[in-house]
């Protein structure tokens, strides 16, 4: 997932991912992770 290191070293204070609690992320990280991505314009495609 080469995305995920770019959007996790983003800056705090603005980060997409803020809004989403530990819990959230741990449960829907696959579907967080295409969302932000996708707010961004990164198109996410997943290896296999």
């Amino acid at each position: 997932m080469f995305y995920t290191a770019s959007i996790l070293k983003m800056p705090t204070e603005r980060h997409p991912m803020k809004k989403y609690s530990k819990r959230e992320l741990n449960q829907h990280s696959g579907r967080i992770l295409r969302e932000v991505a996708e707010d961004l314009g990164i198109e996410v495609r997943w290896p296999g």
